[in-house]
């Protein structure tokens, strides 16, 4: 919208600042313009405070209507001086391997007590992860698979059954949830160990028998080496317990002091470790995938 005046077109916002200033003026005019004296000294201010004050403004000249001159203080915005940016590779490096170990637990702990909100979040952020590590990860485009078939194709009730159905408890317990999968590569390894010790007796029959018995039979041996005080040693480490390990990472993790932030340090092979887990994303080829992906995962899984 604009406003013609004296043959002059004037928008809105231009006359409203046009009045105020008007406005400025009319009051500074009652002023002297000793008042606006910058340059006098002054017992309070410490020394050269004027001249720095002059240094970061300029002065503009304005003529009232009686006929005065008056003189505005415009700040100056002038380029700061760019600092230099301290680099501590050491810090970047803690700062990563914390933020990857909190998304590991946050998804180990969606496995051990499924919750299907949770799960999509995390799996959602370890796509854009695998994304921005490895442009051609296939990890990456079956978790999109996975996201496209729960909040898209399927309906919400087969899709919180298809969700739920991927894990199994085997303890009875609130957190003893393990995937299907890993379920059965452990029944999987049970089973050929026992079809191992039938020795040259592998009839179907026979090892369809022994199998059968799978069930009872580890509650039965767990039972009876529980009842004889049998002794099962570790054999990876010479003690159970992993104070002495946590100790010797806490006091060099004191020494290093990752969190500390210290110009220059850096790791001999991590030299150019990134900031974030995310900062060698490419935002623009990771939008223009997730809309072409999602629009085939979408078709394949529709038909």
């Amino acid at each position: 919208m604009a406003v013609v005046s004296q043959g002059r077109f004037y928008s809105i916002p231009v006359l409203h600042a046009i009045h105020i200033l008007y406005k400025i003026l009319f009051i500074t005019s009652f002023f002297k313009f000793s008042d606006f004296n910058t340059t006098a000294s002054c017992e309070d201010c410490p020394d050269g405070y004027h001249g720095d004050i002059m240094k970061e403004h300029r002065a503009l000249q304005v003529r009232l209507g009686n006929g005065k001159l008056l003189t505005i203080l415009v700040r100056t915005h002038s380029k700061a001086d760019p600092q230099k940016e301290i680099t501590d590779r050491v810090k970047t490096y803690g700062q990563l391997v914390l933020e990857l170990g909190l998304v590991f637990r946050n998804f180990h702990e969606s496995i051990s007590i499924p919750n299907r909100p949770r799960m999509l979040r995390t799996l959602k952020l370890m796509m854009t992860i695998l994304k921005a590590n490895n442009n051609l990860s296939k990890y990456a485009d079956e978790i999109l698979r996975f996201v496209v078939c729960q909040q898209h194709i399927l309906p919400e009730k087969e899709a919180y059954q298809v969700f739920y159905g991927l894990f199994v408890n085997t303890r009875g317990k609130l957190d003893s949830h393990i995937p299907c999968d890993l379920a059965m590569e452990w029944l999987v390894r049970v089973t050929k160990r026992h079809i191992k010790h039938i020795m040259s007796n592998k009839t179907e029959k026979n090892i369809e028998r022994k199998t059968q018995s799978l069930a009872c039979l580890m509650d039965i041996s767990k039972n009876f080496q529980k009842a004889s005080s049998v002794m099962v040693r570790s054999k990876q480490h010479k003690t159970a317990s992993s104070l002495n390990d946590e100790r010797l990472m806490i006091e060099d993790l004191r020494t290093v002091k990752p969190f500390t932030l210290q110009d220059g340090r850096y790791f001999p092979h991590f030299e150019n470790s990134p900031k974030s887990l995310l900062a060698l994303l490419d935002y623009n080829r990771f939008r223009n995938w997730l809309g072409t992906r999602s629009q085939v995962h979408a078709t394949s899984l529709a038909y």
